[in-house]
């Protein structure tokens, strides 16, 4: 429970009084030195003056004058300062002096007659003494106050130079942090375990009731870039405690028991804070094992480490401190540290799987402008095994690219080419391949690629280039899986080294030679066949015998073998057996289909780069093999503009037949737009979408409603932080503001009641409501909201939006009285993906039919994707297959060709 004001009052005075204290100690270390300072100048000032000064008697200064020997001579009130001609030592000037004989009244002439300068000092003893003050005390007090100054600065520093034993934690309070749990992505499981520390500080009754107790610490274990102080931090965010963050290194300093001091004063501090918590990132800089294995014996860190388990040990939990670790090492952390009632949690903190890789692109793409075209699910397949460091890397090179490129909004190609720089780096446009070379590289990849294709456990090729990169790959081949798999099979294994091997085979079988382009390939494929023997049981010699254990799992995945030389022989005989069969495959694969490895070696040496579609289409072309017709598909999802109407904005005759032709015999039609339901619910009435049950998915893919029954199966949200504001500007510029609620055919109005909203409310055949209480009752899902109003007023409102929400929605201006808002990220391909999980059809069931980047994100969930004749170049890349132009029914040619049974065709 957090303490009252006095409380806080009562630690503040105390803090206060300690500064003060600290402040009086440092006065009185000045003072001694200066002091000390003072001393050595007098010191040094006086040994300076016995070897400048010399003292003689009268009658040696008159021998002096006799002899010549006197250069000049200073008269004072109380002696003689003679400079003599001859000097003993040249790197300073002997000065003589004698008391003033009064009674000589013959020395004036004594020294005209010798040729003497002379002169008189009638400078009093008081100005003496004040020019000596001055020039001797005043550097000193000004040197004392310069010194006072910068170790009252040092000693309010992090331990400061007399106080290296203090802790140098950083201290946040509240939000300071910036990052709160909304702001992480991923990594579900652990923020719900942290959550529970943060509501236990903020509600602990409701957990001591029953018993529960505070957990004293957890320690976060992961990948490095998986989010391990990331989620630290908005714990902090979160909690609105005092936080102190610190690093494990930050403990130990050369001199000798600074790590234990500064643990001992780290927890004092949080005691007095209380409730707070501690975090300490890189724990295992301190918290290393004792044992030697693991560099041990080092005195200072091990003090360091039994202080803070005995610190760990000695507070008390019901106050509400908690410590947090962070490591990626934590097989050498000393088994006293992780025992429970001291790290009482291992959270970990794993790389994200294909949701979580969804969830953070999105979350880092926020406040980035994407088009329509940008499909998260496709990049998150594609980065398999990248951490949130990575993903945010992504999105980053794809902004800058798009720049580059002098675009306003990042595309799906940005993206993709993002993901190639983080992987392989940057096309390297100097680097100029010869004719010959560029062959080598180009049937290199080929044999990649087509060894993939041709066997049934490998992952489809999205895209082979032979550009070189600044990695150092003069090529390659990706592959993008169809979906995530956390196991894999011995065949996919053995599929894996038979692709990375295609390339090798591929340049002995067309140039008879090797080149050493296939090291990093013969890498992988050894690692691949070893773990096969040593770790996963793959081999009748060896069976299930664990032959090798992972030491490093987080960081470089370094492993050690549990076996002496003799069986270390036989793994690699066994190993070298594996190879020799998986190379041998690939030559086959090769060789019986050098036609096609020869037409497309040559299209990508044209080319430089094809798309895995453009792969496949080449290859089924030289093999002589079809699309699957008929039956194969039971679904068919179109676009209404540019797909289903023709120029005139009709649906032809032959389409309509053809369509309800397809519906008669069992298949299921869709129309998608971005259209209003009211106005689709007319078009899919044209084509018998309500007599056979068909669905239309509106407002870009937001909604997905059943023609015949009005089943809403489908409604995207749009969240309440984002229409609040939305209506507070439309309250302020006096317009009208709507909301509709399909499930309940009902019209939500926010504002005053005026004739444009009863305009629309009748067009729309809904219910209308006025609300006072307008974003409280916002509990439905929401498709899309409108702004209605005076043209004069619109126009205002309309530039407000823009300006305000122009990156998270879309704003739409059908006329001067309108203007609605779309969410920025809608997406046609979830929509239709709901609609098959509704169906419970399979992806391979669905053909989707579009022109438009708006319609690529069906093309992702269908099995067959299929463009227009005039649809856009990007889109055409992407489809599978090539339809004619609406006006020529192309979609009569789609369904005739893949919806029609075979036996009736």
């Amino acid at each position: 429970m957090r303490r009252e004001g006095g409380q806080k009052l009562e630690n503040n005075n105390r803090n206060q009084g300690s500064d003060k204290k600290n402040n009086r100690t440092g006065v009185i270390i000045c003072l001694i030195v200066a002091l000390g300072l003072f001393l050595v100048f007098s010191i040094m000032n006086n040994q300076v003056k016995n070897a400048t000064n010399k003292e003689i008697t009268y009658d040696q200064f008159l021998q002096l004058l006799e002899d010549g020997n006197v250069k000049a001579v200073t008269i004072t009130s109380s002696r003689l300062e003679i400079i003599p001609v001859t000097q003993s030592n040249t790197l300073y000037q002997t000065t003589y002096y004698t008391g003033l004989i009064t009674m000589d009244t013959q020395l004036v002439e004594r020294l005209e007659a010798a040729g003497v300068q002379f002169a008189r000092d009638t400078s009093d003893s008081g100005s003496s003494l004040g020019y000596m003050l001055l020039t001797t005390l005043l550097p000193i007090l000004l040197l004392w106050v310069g010194l006072f100054f910068v170790f009252r600065a040092m000693t309010k520093s992090s331990g400061g130079m007399m106080g290296v034993g203090k802790s140098t934690a950083k201290m946040y309070v509240q939000k300071e942090t910036g990052v709160l749990f909304k702001d992480v992505a991923g990594q579900e499981e652990a923020m719900d375990s942290l959550y529970e520390l943060v509501d236990f500080l903020h509600n602990p009754q409701k957990y001591t009731a029953i018993g529960a107790r505070l957990p004293k610490g957890a320690l976060l274990v992961g990948p490095p870039g998986t989010g391990k102080t990331l989620l630290a931090k908005a714990v902090a965010g979160e909690a609105g405690v005092p936080f102190f963050s610190l690093s494990g290194s930050d403990f130990v300093e050369m001199f000798v028991g600074v790590g234990a001091s500064r643990v001992r004063d780290l927890f004092k501090q949080a005691q007095q804070m209380a409730p707070c918590i501690i975090f300490i990132d890189e724990i295992d800089a301190i918290g290393k094992s004792r044992d030697s294995r693991y560099g041990g014996g080092n005195d200072e860190r091990e003090q360091t480490l039994n202080q803070l388990l005995s610190e760990m040990d000695g507070f008390d939990s019901s106050k509400g401190l908690v410590i947090l670790g962070a490591t990626n090492r934590p097989e050498v952390l000393d088994h006293a540290l992780l025992r429970p009632g001291r790290f009482d949690r291992r959270i970990i903190v794993e790389k994200p799987d294909l949701k979580g890789r969804v969830d953070i692109l999105k979350v880092h793409a926020k406040d980035v402008l994407m088009d329509e075209s940008v499909d998260f699910d496709a990049i998150a397949l594609a980065t398999s095994g990248a951490v949130g460091a990575d993903l945010a890397n992504m999105i980053n090179e794809a902004a800058i690219m798009a720049v580059r490129s002098g675009r306003h909004a990042v595309n799906q190609r940005d993206l993709f080419e993002a993901v190639e720089v983080v992987i392989a780096g940057k096309e390297k446009k100097d680097r100029i391949l010869g004719k010959e070379e560029k062959r080598v590289v180009a049937y290199h990849e080929t044999g990649h690629a087509l060894v993939t294709a041709l066997q049934k456990d490998a992952e489809p090729v999205q895209k082979i280039t032979i550009v070189p990169r600044t990695m150092g790959s003069l090529g390659y081949v990706m592959q993008v899986p169809e979906e995530e798999k956390y196991l894999m099979s011995k065949e996919e294994i053995l599929a894996r080294i038979v692709t990375l091997f295609g390339g090798r085979a591929a340049e002995e079988l067309v140039f008879g030679s090797i080149t050493t382009g296939a090291s990093n390939d013969i890498e992988k494929a050894t690692s691949l066949a070893r773990s096969m023997v040593t770790q996963y049981g793959m081999t009748e010699k060896f069976g299930l015998i664990g032959l090798e254990s992972v030491e490093n799992k987080y960081l470089d995945g370094r492993t050690v073998l549990n076996c002496g030389d003799a069986t270390e022989a036989e793994i690699d005989k066994e190993v070298m057996k594996i190879l020799k069969e998986c190379y041998q495959k690939a030559l086959e694969y090769l060789s019986g289909n050098r036609d096609a490895l020869d037409k497309l070696a040559e299209y990508l040496i044209e080319h430089e780069t094809i798309t895995g579609k453009e792969f496949m289409k080449i290859f089924r072309k030289v093999k002589g093999l079809d699309e699957p017709e008929g039956d194969h598909y039971d679904v068919l999802v179109l676009d209404i503009d540019g797909t289903l109407l023709n120029t005139q904005k009709e649906v032809t005759e032959a389409t309509r037949d053809a369509i309800v032709e397809a519906q008669k015999r069992g298949k299921t039609v869709a129309v998608a737009s971005g259209r209003s339901i009211s106005g689709m619910r007319r078009t899919a009435a044209n084509i018998s979408l309500e007599q056979y049950g068909g669905y239309i998915i509106a407002y870009n893919g937001t909604t997905v409603l059943n023609c015949k029954t009005g089943e809403c199966i489908y409604n995207q949200m749009i969240s309440k932080d984002l229409i609040a504001p939305v209506y507070e500007a439309a309250k302020e510029a006096k317009v009208g503001i709507l909301v509709y609620n399909d499930s309940k055919r009902e019209l939500v109005v926010g504002t005053g009641m005026d004739k444009y909203i009863e305009a629309d409310a009748r067009a729309c055949e809904v219910t209308v409501r006025e609300a006072d209480n307008f974003v409280k009752e916002i509990d439905f899902p929401i498709n899309k909201f409108l702004l209605t109003g005076e043209p004069e007023y619109m126009k205002e409102v309309e530039k407000t939006m823009q300006g305000r929400f122009g990156s998270r929605l879309n704003v739409f201006r059908s006329d001067p009285h309108y203007v609605e808002l779309l969410p920025k990220f809608v997406d046609k391909g979830i929509a239709v993906e709901k609609l098959m999980k509704h169906l419970d059809v399979k992806k391979d069931k669905v053909i989707c039919v579009g022109d438009s980047y708006n319609d690529l994100p069906m093309f992702r969930q269908a099995g067959l994707g299929v463009a227009m004749e005039n649809a856009q170049t990007e889109v055409k890349e992407a489809a599978d297959f090539i339809t004619g132009s609406n006006d020529e029914d192309g979609i009569v040619k789609v369904i005739s060709k893949f919806m029609t049974p075979k036996e009736e065709k």
